[in-house]
């Protein structure tokens, strides 16, 4: 493992420990406040709490990708899936806020937006070469089909002509 490689485990290891360390601790506090008003908080704001178990799975999603994209040499999309995941991991801790201090996760939810589209700023070049790589490739696989196509009636010609020609000799 190189330096650079070990320097941006390092550097990234950080924020998720911290995000993970948060829904901990966002966890039981909200466990504390649902047993003291004896109501569960799937029937109280069923709405959050499934936005909350979509983005926990696209967390989880992008995380595992940034793991697996960390060993590659593709810089630029390890560092748009980490930001892409961290961006998941805090909009899931938003909306625990929200859960426990509405008032609060306005407003951590307004800060969230205006990182969101920092972010999204910031990734514009690269999620621009990724559309355009996705248009490339779309126009590759319909080449590969069309000429999958061609090739399939050409034998499906064959047979034809085949089985004509066993027909006409038997």
């Amino acid at each position: 493992m190189d330096v650079g490689t070990s320097a941006r485990t390092r550097k990234d290891g950080g924020p998720h420990k911290c995000i993970f360390f948060l829904f901990t601790m966002l966890g039981v506090l909200l466990q504390v406040k649902c047993a003291a008003l004896q109501a569960s908080p799937f029937d109280t704001n069923y709405v959050i709490f499934f936005i909350l178990i979509v983005d926990l799975f696209a967390y989880a999603g992008t995380l595992a990708i940034v793991k697996i994209l960390q060993a590659s040499h593709n810089s630029n999309l390890y560092e748009l899936m980490n930001r892409i995941s961290l961006l998941c991991g805090t909009f899931a801790l938003i909306l625990l806020t929200f859960l426990l201090v509405p008032d609060l996760g306005w407003f951590a939810l307004a800060c969230w937006a205006i990182c969101f589209v920092t972010t999204m700023v910031k990734s514009y070049p690269t999620l621009k070469r990724l559309c355009t790589s996705t248009t490339n490739a779309i126009d590759i696989l319909r080449y590969v089909i069309r000429k999958l196509k061609e090739l399939n009636m050409r034998l499906n010609d064959t047979e034809e002509s085949q089985s004509q020609n066993q027909n006409g000799m038997v």
